[in-house]
């Protein structure tokens, strides 16, 4: 729908990955991306 955030999210998702954060981080992110796509 919005690339741009489309992109953002999925460029902050591989950054907390790269950085190791907890599960629980990364989990929400792609749980914010996919609510952001089927919205």
């Amino acid at each position: 729908r919005d690339k741009n955030l489309q992109t953002k999210l999925i460029a902050n998702g591989q950054n907390t990955v790269r950085n190791s954060f907890s599960w629980d981080v990364i989990i929400k992110q792609f749980e914010t991306l996919y609510f952001s796509l089927t919205d």
